[in-house]
């Protein structure tokens, strides 16, 4: 959680600093956790593109919540996943964790 504000705490800086501009996200595994918590904790955010990697977010995570479509602006325009098949702390532990429910 400490670290999901101190995320929270950059991202609304920057906004500070820049309102008009568009903001991009680029994480990797503990950094896709980040962003998917502040998601769920803070309406406010929004990016335009997000790109994980070796994410650690559950499977189920609801997406459809955050995106956007032709009726409601959401907190994420795009998102693109990429999966790497030989990061076996990344494939092995978070599925490990969701099977037990964590």
């Amino acid at each position: 959680q400490r670290k999901v504000e101190w995320f929270m705490d950059r991202y609304v800086r920057a906004r500070a600093l820049y309102p008009n501009a568009k903001f991009h996200f680029v994480g990797h595994s503990h950094g896709t956790y980040l962003l998917a918590k502040a998601l769920k904790e803070y309406p406010a955010v929004h990016f335009e593109n997000v790109v994980f990697a070796g994410s650690v977010v559950q499977s189920s995570f609801q997406w459809e919540n955050y995106l956007g479509n032709n009726d409601k602006k959401g907190q994420v325009v795009k998102i693109l996943k990429y999966v790497a098949t030989s990061d076996w702390v990344v494939a092995f532990f978070p599925g490990a964790f969701e099977c037990l429910g964590w």
